[in-house]
């Protein structure tokens, strides 16, 4: 026999909108809550790109490294502390070779390489020019959702500051869509099949 379906409770805050749904998710109209969308777009889209190209920025990063020298838990605990370009469109960087602070250029201790260069008792960094970064024109990065659906995933790139092109096939979710990201109105594909 079949488990009987229960609406599932208006929550915004819990991102859940109500609707008859499984815990699995196959149900239609089932919504995804805001975690998830949240959690994907940070991990998959920085905050700014090229303007000219799209190119997008990268993320700068240090990590915390523990007593012996090497990186904190996994990943070593990254915090971002800046943004670059990966296109040359507005400028071009300069490669950079300096002698490794962390282990004062020798490569490490014996047998042990320096966590800081991998034992190469130097640096390269790439360096802009004075000025460069400030002045370069960028634009928030572009979030598709091909499956947009009751548009969860396009509500929560707006809050996040991210452009979104969202594509849903069936009409019915367009009011949906519209009321959840506060869009007045929503571009229409066109259906060639039905001459639309």
């Amino acid at each position: 026999s079949h488990a009987r379906r229960r609406p599932i409770p208006d929550r915004r805050d819990a991102g859940v909108v109500t609707g008859q749904g499984s815990l699995l998710g196959r149900n239609l109209r089932s919504v995804w809550r805001f975690e998830l969308p949240r959690r994907c777009i940070l991990a998959g889209t920085p905050e700014k790109a090229c303007a000219t190209c799209g190119a997008p920025w990268e993320r700068l990063t240090e990590r915390e490294v523990d007593n012996t020298g090497y990186p904190k838990g996994p990943g070593g605990n990254a915090a971002t502390v800046g943004w670059r370009p990966t296109c040359e469109c507005h400028g071009k960087a300069e490669t950079a070779i300096t002698e490794c602070a962390d282990c004062g250029g020798s490569g490490g201790d014996g047998d042990d390489p320096c966590p800081a260069c991998g034992g190469a008792g130097t640096r390269t960094t790439r360096v802009w020019p004075a000025g460069v970064l400030d002045e370069w024109p960028t634009r928030p990065a572009v979030v598709l959702d091909p499956f947009a659906g009751s548009g969860t995933t396009l509500m929560v790139a707006e809050e996040l500051g991210r452009w979104w092109i969202g594509i849903e096939l069936a009409e019915e979710y367009v009011p949906l869509m519209r009321e959840r990201t506060g869009q007045a109105s929503l571009a229409r594909a066109l259906d060639p099949c039905r001459g639309g």
